[in-house]
C-alpha cells in the first residue's frame, strides 16, 4: 500500500473521516416536554361523500411509540485525524472546520437522511423535524496540532482531535450520523444505529484489507467482488475488503449503575435489635364468675442484671 493510500485510510480523502469514539447514555434530570416537541394524538375527522364525519388515519410519523417517558442523555465523543507535517485539511480555512453531528430519533428520518450527503432541513416533512437535532462543532484554525499527537506515520505524526458533545434524547430508535464539512465540500458520513425498536444495537462491523489491517474509510459493495475500499467503484485498482461482525463496545449504557446505586441504598448492612425485655404484655382475661384476671411473664435473672443498683 503506498502512502497515498494509508493516508486516505486513516485520514481521508479530501476532507477528514469522522471517528466515533463512544457513546455514553445517563440519566438526566431535564423535563419530558423540553426534550422534543410533544406529538398531536387529537383525532382528526374527514367528511365522506355522504356527509359522514369519519377519523381520518394520521400518517406514521405522529405515532407516540416512537417517544417514551424515560428522558436520558447521550455524550457522543469523536474523533477527527489530520497529519502533522503533511497536512490535509488544517488551515485551509480561516473559519475552521465544521464538524456536522445529526441525532434522529424516528425511523422514517433516518432512512432520509442516509439517501442525503448532507442534511437538508428543507427536504426533511414538517412532521418529521420534531425528531431532528442537530449540532455544529468548528474546529478552530489555530490550534497546536502537536498536543494531540497519536502515533508516527512513516515520517509523519497522526494527530486525533477530539470532540465531546451531549444530546438529550427520549425515544425508542435512536441514530447519529457524523461528517466534516468545509464550505461546499462534505467529507464522508459516519453512521451509528445506537437504538432500534427500544432495543441496543449489540453487533457493529468493521472492514479488513488483504495484510490484516483495518480499513475505516468509505466503502461500496460492487456486485461479483464483494465489498471494496472506496466510495464507489472505478477502473483504479482499490483492494478487496473482508467484512467483519462483531460486538458493538461503542455504546455505553451508565444507566444500570444509577439504578444499582437506588437498589444499593435500600440495602441495610445491619439489623435492629431490640432490647430483650424484661416482662410481657398484660393478657386479661375473666374467670368463671366474670372476674378479671391477669397475667403477665417476668424475668427476674435479667431484671436484677439490667435494672438492679448492684448487679
Amino acid at each position: 500500500m503506498s502512502m497515498l493510500q494509508e493516508i486516505r485510510r486513516i485520514v481521508g480523502y479530501s476532507l477528514p473521516y469522522v471517528y466515533v469514539e463512544s457513546f455514553r447514555i445517563s440519566n438526566t434530570n431535564i423535563l419530558h416536554g423540553d426534550v422534543t416537541g410533544e406529538v398531536d394524538t387529537s383525532p382528526e375527522f374527514v367528511r365522506n361523500k355522504f356527509g359522514t364525519n369519519k377519523i381520518k388515519k394520521k400518517n406514521q410519523q405522529n405515532a407516540s411509540e416512537y417517544k417514551t417517558d424515560n428522558v436520558f442523555e447521550v455524550r457522543v465523543k469523536l474523533k477527527v485525524p489530520e497529519l502533522l507535517n503533511q497536512r490535509r485539511w488544517y488551515q485551509l480555512s480561516e473559519t475552521g472546520l465544521d464538524i456536522q453531528i445529526i441525532q434522529s430519533s424516528h425511523p422514517e428520518l433516518t432512512e432520509l437522511i442516509l439517501r442525503q450527503d448532507r442534511i437538508q432541513e428543507e427536504l426533511i416533512p414538517t412532521e418529521l423535524k420534531t425528531f431532528l437535532n442537530t449540532k455544529k462543532v468548528t474546529i478552530a484554525p489555530n490550534l497546536d496540532l502537536r498536543s494531540y499527537a497519536s502515533k508516527e506515520i512513516g515520517d509523519d505524526v497522526l494527530c486525533m482531535i477530539p470532540i465531546d458533545t451531549i444530546f438529550k434524547a427520549n425515544s425508542n430508535h435512536l441514530s447519529y450520523f457524523v461528517y466534516s464539512q468545509m464550505g461546499d465540500r462534505v467529507g464522508t458520513k459516519t453512521v451509528e444505529r445506537i437504538i432500534d425498536g427500544g432495543r441496543y444495537n449489540s453487533t457493529s462491523v468493521s472492514y479488513y484489507l488483504p495484510n490484516g489491517d483495518v480499513w475505516a474509510g468509505p466503502v461500496h459493495f460492487h456486485e461479483g467482488t464483494g465489498w471494496m475500499a472506496g466510495p464507489r467503484h472505478t477502473r483504479r485498482a482499490h483492494a478487496v475488503l473482508e467484512r467483519v461482525e462483531h460486538n458493538n463496545v461503542k455504546i455505553q449504557d451508565f444507566r444500570i449503575f444509577n439504578a444499582l446505586q437506588q437498589e444499593q441504598n435500600k440495602v441495610s448492612l445491619s439489623r435492629e435489635v431490640q432490647e430483650r425485655r424484661v416482662f410481657s404484655d398484660l393478657f386479661l382475661a375473666r374467670d368463671d364468675t366474670s372476674a378479671a384476671r391477669g397475667l403477665f411473664v417476668l424475668d427476674p435473672l435479667r431484671l436484677l442484671a439490667t435494672k438492679s443498683r448492684f448487679n
